[in-house]
């Protein structure tokens, strides 16, 4: 067992925080989150691709999310929601709830009545 903490090559995250101790700063370890993500930059005039990422470090997944990932359902549609609602009058600073909405039923009496056939 080797008594080296860390060797070349090794990772360490590190959050620098604005607090002093003496002359020094203060710095706390954190963890890598392991989060995976893309972004395509596009102009909107031309449609060119000015930028594209498929992920974090192609040795640990070789898989292109900005070309081989299947997009969410809302990822295709928020546009149009957001469109309309602007072209709506609502604001960027207005709230709305997503909790599902209830509503009392107000129970109706029905009245049913059978003839006979002669």
């Amino acid at each position: 067992m080797s008594d080296v903490l860390v060797k070349p090559g090794d990772v360490i995250y590190l959050h620098l925080s604005d607090a002093m101790e003496g002359t020094s700063r203060r710095a706390t370890l954190e963890q890598d989150s392991g989060a995976q993500g893309s972004l395509m930059a596009m102009d909107n005039n031309t449609g060119d691709v000015l930028a594209m990422v498929g992920g974090r470090d192609y040795a640990l997944s070789q898989f292109n999310r900005s070309t081989q990932s299947e997009r969410q359902t809302g990822s295709s549609f928020k546009p149009y929601v957001y469109t309309a609602a602007i072209e709506d009058g609502v604001k960027p600073t207005t709230s709305s709830s997503t909790a599902p909405s209830v509503s009392a039923a107000t129970p109706r009496t029905t009245t049913r009545t059978t003839t006979k056939a002669p």
